[in-house]
C-alpha cells in the first residue's frame, strides 16, 4: 500500500509517496504500539535487527529507556512485553523479553498472506521502491584480494570522488557465471526438492481453499522470479 511522507529539503518540504511492503508495515506497527501504548519517545525508540542466532525479526534495546525511567533493563523489557497489545491481524505474531531486549517475531501466516497479496497487486512493480528517487548512486567494480577480508578500502573511486566521502550502503556481488551457478545448484541438489510435488501438490490439493492458496503462492513466486530476472536483463521462460 502507498504511504505518504514529507521530505525536508532546505526550506522546502516535498510531499512524497512510497510503497510500504510487509516488512515496512511490520516495523511501523511495532513502532506505533511502542509510541502510543508504552509512551516511548521517538528518540529512545531505536528498533534494530536482532543478533545472529536470536529467533526474532525485530528488537528494541531498552538500556537507554531504562536509564531514563530509572529501572533495570531486564525488568523494563518484561513489563513492556506484558503491557503491549497489538491487534489480532498485526504482522507481529509474538513479542517477548530477552535480557535488556524486547524481541518481536513476524506472524508466519499473516506475513505469507500479505506478501502474496502484494505480489498479485503490484505485479512487475513488486520489489521496486522510489524512496531514493532523485538521489545519486555510485556503482564501483572492484578486484579485491580473495585471500584477504573484503573492506571498503578495496573500492577505488574512479571518477574524482573524494576519498573522504564514504558510501552509506554497500552491496557486494559475486562474479559467478550462470554455468557455475547451475553447477553448484545441481551439486547441492536437495532431497526436499525431489519430494515437494508429492508432499505439497498444487492442482490436486485435498481442498479447494488449499488449492487456491497454493496457486496464489505459485503465481507470486513466478512473478517475483520474473521481476528479479528482468533486473539482470533476462527474460523469464513461460514454463519450466
Amino acid at each position: 500500500m502507498p504511504v505518504v511522507a514529507q521530505l525536508s529539503q532546505g526550506h522546502h518540504v516535498r510531499r512524497i509517496e512510497f510503497l510500504e511492503y510487509a516488512i515496512d508495515r511490520f516495523e511501523r506497527e511495532v513502532r506505533e504500539a511502542l509510541e502510543n501504548q508504552a509512551r516511548i519517545p521517538p528518540e529512545l525508540l531505536n528498533l534494530a535487527t536482532p543478533k545472529p542466532g536470536i529467533p526474532a525479526d525485530l528488537a528494541l534495546p531498552v538500556v537507554r529507556l531504562a536509564r531514563a525511567r530509572n529501572i533495570a533493563p531486564p525488568s523494563l523489557a518484561q513489563e513492556l512485553a506484558a503491557f503491549l497489545d497489538l491487534p489480532p491481524m498485526s504482522l507481529a505474531g509474538r513479542w517477548a523479553a530477552s535480557g535488556p531486549f524486547l524481541n518481536f517475531t513476524l506472524h508466519p501466516g499473516h506475513l505469507a498472506s500479505t506478501v502474496v497479496s502484494e505480489v498479485a497487486l503490484l505485479g512487475t512493480s513488486y520489489g521496486h521502491d522510489d524512496r531514493t528517487s532523485g538521489q545519486t548512486a555510485v556503482v564501483e567494480y572492484s578486484s579485491p584480494n580473495m585471500a584477504r577480508r573484503m573492506h571498503v578500502g578495496h573500492v577505488i573511486p574512479s571518477h574524482g570522488v573524494d576519498y573522504g566521502i564514504l558510501p552509506k550502503h554497500m552491496h557486494v556481488t559475486s562474479h559467478l557465471s550462470i554455468e557455475e551457478l547451475e553447477r553448484r545448484y545441481r551439486r547441492a541438489h536437495d532431497p526436499v526438492e525431489r519430494t515437494h510435488y508429492q508432499d505439497c501438490p498444487v492442482v490436486t490439493a485435498p481442498t479447494s481453499n488449499l488449492r487456491t492458496a497454493r496457486l496464489r503462492l505459485v503465481a507470486a513466486t513466478a512473478q517475483s522470479l520474473a521481476n528479479g530476472l528482468k533486473l539482470l536483463g533476462i527474460e523469464a521462460p513461460d514454463s519450466m
